[in-house]
């Protein structure tokens, strides 16, 4: 076990630093791709939104107006995303860390990162709709827990897919007597 821990740390710390390199050029295509279907979503709102991505890698979203018309409701800039996205860069590195085969770390890694992507999906629309019960209710409970969560999605939900998909390679084989 302790081999393990051990192959994991030192795989790890070279593979984030690379993670972290790239992540910069990776996480404006990921919120793109994110948008259109946290979109979806949004328009069940009443008045229905919609979100789009801003040149500086923020999220605007506007508020549909009942004559066609738009308004801008809330604006998350980019750099404060950042935070969110992160696992962008502590998924990867954590899978690919894994003492595991090359053939395994790669399917860990392919299932991760899309898993990964379809759990950034409610992150999003969670993050918009805490905005929403929060400027309804400021002090409730559940919007202040849901923003939360949201702003620190990626790391938490990182560690948490990474522990679901290697859980055997960290508990030992249940014996069978017989």
């Amino acid at each position: 076990m302790r081999r393990k821990i051990l192959l994991l740390g030192l795989a790890f710390l070279p593979l984030f630093a690379l993670c972290l390199w790239l992540y910069p050029y990776l996480v404006p295509a990921y919120k793109s791709a994110i948008v259109p279907v946290v979109n979806v979503g949004l328009g069940f709102f009443e008045p229905p939104l919609r979100m789009e991505v801003t040149e500086d890698g923020g999220w605007q979203t506007y508020q549909l107006e009942a004559d066609g018309s738009e308004s801008k409701y809330w604006y998350r800039p980019g750099k404060y995303l950042n935070l969110m996205f992160l696992g962008l860069a502590l998924a990867p590195a954590l899978l690919l860390a894994t003492p595991v085969d090359a053939v395994r770390r790669l399917r860990l890694l392919v299932l991760g990162m899309t898993l990964l992507f379809l759990l950034y999906i409610p992150a999003a629309f969670g993050l918009v709709w805490s905005v929403r019960c929060l400027a309804a209710t400021p002090d409730a409970t559940l919007c202040i827990w849901t923003k939360t969560v949201a702003n620190i999605f990626g790391q938490l939900v990182s560690v948490v897919l990474w522990g679901l998909l290697t859980w055997d390679v960290w508990l030992p084989a249940k014996r069978q007597d017989g």
